[in-house]
């Protein structure tokens, strides 16, 4: 890949599918609102970018390429139809005429953001989520298609060196089935998986990382879990940015993660795909801990800002 650049500003891929269908739960809606508050703060705006996935060539037709490769017929025929209805709805959300093409623009944003880093970039960030739960087969967990672990095939199939650091409350059996379901791909990939919930746990491959955690024991879990990181020397690390660890933790822990993650990354001279991931309650208490994730990213490449960035209660 091609050498980091001194300075440059966090690109953050969003476009309006990703909220589009008229489902009223944060997974589908956050995207819309942390897309605006960036645009809307000029201290946002000065150090990271939006994008739109769509503008970027071939973009589109790179991710419906992806999900026909790694989606299982039958379920992607659901998703577009919503029948049967119970395999259209198995992500717990419901069935929406907008959904397929919520997917489609979704993985077209993780994987422009994979485009960027090998580019060049330390890291880019795509305002997706519910991934994880997903299987190749169905939904789960208000996680209808897996871009999070169809990115990180795409990735290893370039022959790239893959984690994917999933520090979601909960579990990522979905990405798991994935790896299980792509074998020859996923030689390539460790998942390491810092968990504060048991929903969707697994018994991971023996060269994996999967723990559950508290409050107390949950930086130091972090700290193992880098280390294993560093270990893998991966080309990329795939982060599944969960903030829905708040309330198992502090907001003012959720952020300490999250610059220690950017810093670990950084510091072991790899790079880094970021998406969303859980995020549960009212926009005052979510939006500003997942902007605290961007924010901790373009820390990278914006050093000025860290001291004011720790001092946030956000």
């Amino acid at each position: 890949m091609k050498q980091i650049p001194p300075s440059t500003k966090l690109p953050v891929y969003v476009n309006d599918r990703y909220s589009r269908p008229d489902i009223n739960f944060e997974t589908i809606k956050k995207a819309a609102t942390i897309a605006k508050a960036i645009k809307a703060d000029p201290d946002l705006a000065a150090v990271m970018t939006i994008r739109d996935p769509q503008e970027q060539k071939d973009a589109i037709n790179e991710a419906v390429a992806a999900i026909l490769e790694f989606v299982d017929p039958a379920y992607l025929d659901a998703i577009r139809t919503g029948e049967p209805s119970g395999l259209a709805e198995s992500n717990g959300l419901g069935w929406d005429p907008a959904l397929y093409d919520m997917v489609v623009h979704s993985t077209a944003g993780i994987l422009s953001a994979l485009r960027d880093i090998e580019d060049g970039q330390f890291a880019a960030a795509s305002l997706s989520s519910g991934l994880h739960h997903a299987s190749p087969t169905r939904g789960s967990g208000y996680c209808t298609v897996n871009s999070l672990a169809i990115a990180a095939l795409i990735a290893a199939s370039k022959g790239l060196r893959v984690v994917i650091l999933d520090l979601d409350a909960h579990c990522g059996g979905g990405t798991n089935a994935y790896l299980e379901a792509f074998p020859e791909l996923s030689a390539r990939i460790t998942h390491i998986d810092v968990s504060v919930s048991s929903f969707d746990r697994y018994t991971p491959r023996t060269e994996d990382m999967f723990e559950l955690t508290n409050e107390d024991e949950y930086m130091l879990t972090i700290d193992r879990a880098l280390k294993k990181v560093a270990l893998t020397k991966p080309d990329v690390v795939f982060y599944n940015a969960g903030v829905d660890i708040w309330p198992h933790v502090s907001p003012q822990t959720v952020l300490q993660r999250d610059l220690t993650v950017a810093e670990a990354i950084r510091d072991i001279d790899s790079r880094c795909v970021i998406v969303m991931a859980g995020g549960y309650g009212d926009d005052g208490q979510i939006i500003p801990l997942h902007l605290g994730t961007l924010k901790a990213f373009a820390i990278g490449t914006q050093k000025d800002i860290r001291r004011g960035l720790e001092a946030s209660p956000h």
